[in-house]
């Protein structure tokens, strides 16, 4: 344990907020050193815009397998200093200890269990490790997309796992809108002689919000807005930006219709929805042959299951669910309230994800070959 801890220091010091280049350039070659270390191998790695792209290939073979991580955090130069890290018992906090510095130390060194138990036992198995997860993937959406164009089946993704220790088997999509209304100005003792769009944008903003459905996990909540020029005029264009998650792409898709077809309330007031970013759900059918696999291998080991919850956020899995992939995410260490600067994590349960994931990889390697 002295040496994860010790490993986790270095990886959390180095300071790697998304776009940050300097510092993702940084932690990248603390990663490749910490990988290589406990590997026995040299990563590819991959440039793009976003900072280096890390993979570790095994066997001459397509990669059928993935383990996913990123090294990007949301955590800016400089947090060390109000924030450092700290092992206070079980509990080891710091910048990216959950998301998701703790995770990849997890992938990296139940993948090399599995290596020294045999030597190969990691062919057809490709490790991850990108820059820019946080905002999106991207630059390394495009080297994912390329493993399973070569061949990659199925993945799991290391993020921290779900309260409790549970995997996720499910993760909810992302749709973010920009809706412009667009008017016509007036002077506000005659707003009669325009089209007012900050009245349609109050209009507009109420009736889109019935279309939520919290009992089908779809939230639709305006999240930005702008109108006006001056405290005498009626404004003639008025812009909103909604962001919309849902547990599968058919809610996702019934609110973009619903939003695209509303008019505006506001005679002569126009109204225009764009897609900034739509990213879909990772759903049940997506994950569920890898979570077959993993149920097996858990009851092979022993182990206890850890059980299965829905992811809130956003990460990698969706894309790869996407793409085809049986993927299943949260397989990293339990811990919390990440993106804040009370971040932390469970030393003691990164080993009990070490041993889950060591177990799992041969059972999928087996099932998706």
């Amino acid at each position: 344990m002295t040496r994860i801890l010790d490993e986790l220091r270095r990886l959390v010091e180095a300071e790697s907020k998304t776009n940050d280049l300097p510092a993702i350039v940084g932690c990248a070659r603390v990663l490749s050193a910490v990988g290589t270390d406990i590997l026995g191998s040299v990563p590819l790695s991959v440039s793009t815009p976003h900072g280096p792209v890390l993979q570790w290939r095994f066997g001459s073979g397509p990669a059928r397998v993935g383990l996913i991580g990123h090294y990007d955090t949301v955590h800016p130069a400089g947090s060390l200093e109000h924030f450092p890290f700290r092992i206070d018992g079980d509990r080891v906090s710091g910048p990216g200890t959950f998301d998701m510095k703790a995770g990849l130390l997890t992938m990296l060194h139940a993948a090399g269990a599995v290596r020294d138990k045999d030597p190969g036992g990691l062919d057809g198995v490709l490790l991850h490790c990108g820059p820019d997860e946080e905002v999106g993937s991207p630059s390394s959406k495009a080297l994912l997309q390329e493993a399973v164009d070569d061949g990659m089946r199925a993945a799991l993704v290391y993020e921290g796992a779900a309260p409790g220790g549970a995997i996720y088997e499910s993760r909810r999509g992302g749709l973010w809108l920009k809706v412009v209304l667009s008017g016509r100005d007036a002077h506000a003792s005659r707003a009669y002689e325009g089209a007012n769009a900050l009245h349609a944008l109050a209009d507009y903003v109420g009736r889109i919000l019935d279309l939520a459905a919290p009992d089908l996990g779809t939230t639709v909540t305006a999240t930005e807005a702008a109108a006006g020029t001056a405290i005498n005029t009626a404004p003639g264009l008025a812009s909103l930006t909604v962001d919309i998650r849902s547990a599968t792409m058919s809610e996702q898709l019934r609110v973009l219709e619903a939003m695209t077809s509303m008019e505006s309330a506001v005679p002569g007031v126009m109204v225009h929805v764009s897609v900034i970013q739509q990213v879909p759900p990772l759903e049940l059918t997506q994950s569920r042959p890898a979570l077959e696999s993993i149920r097996e291998a858990v009851t092979l080991s022993g182990m206890q299951w850890p059980g299965v919850a829905t992811g809130m956020g956003i990460s990698d899995a969706n894309h790869l669910s996407l793409m085809g992939v049986a993927v299943v995410d949260g397989m990293g260490p339990v811990g919390g309230e990440d993106h804040s600067p009370r971040e932390w994590v469970s030393a003691s349960n990164i080993l009990d994800r070490i041993n889950l994931s060591a177990s799992c990889i041969g059972v999928l390697r087996k099932a998706f070959s």
